[in-house]
């Protein structure tokens, strides 16, 4: 599961997580139409940044399995201040858009972390314990 046969640094769990393919070097960011809830390209974990109009708050987005949880997958989305101490994240996944067997996701930063400004994410993909 830690494997990175492709050689682009992703672990199998990873690119099966985020619906990438483990035999190609594609460990570029996704790429999303989210005004329209389009997915354009799988990828890996992104930022939004805030839209005009929108609720002015950076938004994770990532890749999600639907069967997530049949497939014994757990995703995790975590933030942090200053790359120090990371939070779980506290805001409830949306999805944006589906793309067969994935799903778009968007989860709206935390305003603080640890009584920081939130700055950073990162998603962490594990598998369940049986």
């Amino acid at each position: 599961l830690d494997d990175s046969a492709d050689g682009d640094g992703l672990a199998l769990l990873q690119e099966f997580a985020f619906g990438l393919n483990p035999a190609l070097r594609d460990n570029l960011p996704l790429v999303a139409d989210v005004p329209q809830g389009q997915l354009v390209k799988r990828g890996i974990p992104t930022l939004l940044q805030p839209a005009a109009g929108g609720d002015g708050k950076f938004h994770a987005l990532y890749i999600r399995y639907k069967n997530a949880a049949q497939a014994g997958i757990n995703y995790q989305s975590q933030f942090s201040g200053k790359l120090e101490a990371w939070n779980p994240g506290v805001n409830a996944p949306v999805v944006i858009a589906e793309d067969g067997d994935y799903q778009l996701i968007s989860e709206r930063f935390p305003d603080t972390v640890n009584g920081e400004e939130t700055r950073f994410f990162r998603m962490i993909v594990t598998p369940t314990q049986p």
